[in-house]
């Protein structure tokens, strides 16, 4: 509970520092917009369990102001050909390797966000063609995610030779989690109501994958990616 009550704050205490102030040139309205996003875990997770996956989603637009906009963000992404695949663990009888030939690991993740994105720079002229600019963005909300293990050879036997078809019990490691992002993006108006976006961001999850102490990999937590993606934005015509 304190981890979560710290997480809460420090994402309360982003959201008011990146507020706009008030009185800044206004241009209200609504859109929607569709990703594409390369994904690349970091530290523990890419260590002991994956290299990249493909993330995609939509997202509803709210434009505050000129310089503010809120994204109501769904997103999916799914992991394949985990590393724990090809690994091998000692057995102790007669301390050599031995594979799973019929080992198999992925993980999906289904995630909703809000983010504030805050353009920098001065707010007027923005919302026509040919305009860009970049910004800053944090988010919060919630990822769910699933990740399974299947076709471990079980590790403890004693009696040889080795059984190969003894194998583990299917594993889960499955949750609801909180998670931030953070990012930098530059957007692109191609006409005053389309607009490409590009960003990079960091994905930090408080979310857990167990250890797997005989094919040495560690625990992963909390759970960390980063995106490089680009969404096309269609927002409806508003005044100013």
């Amino acid at each position: 509970m304190r981890v979560r009550s710290r997480f809460l704050a420090v994402c309360c205490l982003c959201l008011l520092g990146l507020a706009p102030p008030t009185g800044a040139q206004g241009y209200r309205g609504v859109g929607v917009s569709g990703f594409l996003d390369y994904n690349l875990p970091l530290l523990s997770l890419r260590d002991g369990w994956y290299t990249k996956s493909v993330k995609w989603g939509a997202a509803l637009l709210y434009s505050v102001d000129s310089r503010l906009t809120m994204e109501f963000e769904y997103h999916r992404a799914k992991y394949n050909d985990g590393k724990i695949e090809g690994r091998t663990f000692l057995w102790s009888v007669d301390q050599k390797e031995y594979a799973s030939p019929g080992a198999s690991a992925d993980m999906r993740i289904n995630s909703a966000v809000i983010n504030f994105l805050v353009r920098m720079g001065r707010p007027s002229g923005l919302f026509q063609a040919r305009r860009s600019s970049l910004y800053l963005l944090v988010g919060a909300g919630f990822f769910d995610y699933d990740n399974r293990v299947r076709g471990l050879i079980y590790p403890g036997q004693t009696a040889t030779p080795l059984n190969p078809a003894r194998l583990l019990e299917p594993d889960r490691d499955r949750r609801t989690a909180l998670g931030v992002n953070l990012g930098l993006g530059l957007e692109r108006f191609l006409t005053r109501v389309v607009a490409l976006d590009f960003r990079a961001r960091h994905n930090f999850i408080l979310g857990q994958l167990k250890p797997r102490e005989a094919w040495r990999v560690k625990e992963a937590w909390p759970l960390q990616t980063v995106d490089l993606g680009v969404a096309v934005k269609f927002y409806k015509s508003a005044s100013r």
